[in-house]
């Protein structure tokens, strides 16, 4: 078994003073292909995620991404028996996306998603 690993773009320290904090919640029984969450801040900032909770009672895999597609985080991989929850704290070191990019969870198939994320604008 070979893992691909992938780059993740994690935030350096950022002033408590130049933060906008934020918290979007979803669900959709018909979650397919990318959903945005959060709009793309204005020119010059970027989204910082610094928490997320993905549950689903359906066979999926979902992961966080940005507008493009670009991996905010590791695909999830669920089952159809439900009571499955990812829940990650990276308020240590937060997520980044790219300059002016909205934030959006994607599924492979269609299901049944719920996904609450939280993080700071700056």
């Amino acid at each position: 078994m070979a893992i691909v690993a992938a780059a993740v773009n994690v935030a350096p320290p950022i002033n408590a003073n130049q933060k906008t904090m934020w918290m979007v919640r979803g669900q959709t029984t018909d979650a397919s292909g990318r959903e945005e969450l959060r709009a793309a801040p204005a020119a010059g900032l970027q989204l910082y995620v610094t928490r997320f909770r993905i549950t689903c009672t359906t066979a999926l895999a979902a992961w966080l991404c940005d507008e493009d597609g670009t991996l905010i985080t590791s695909k999830f991989y669920f089952s159809a028996v439900g009571g499955n929850v990812v829940e990650v704290d990276c308020s240590q070191a937060p997520r980044l996306l790219v300059a002016a990019k909205a934030l959006s969870v994607e599924t492979d198939v269609g299901g049944d998603i719920s996904v609450e994320v939280e993080g700071f604008t700056a």
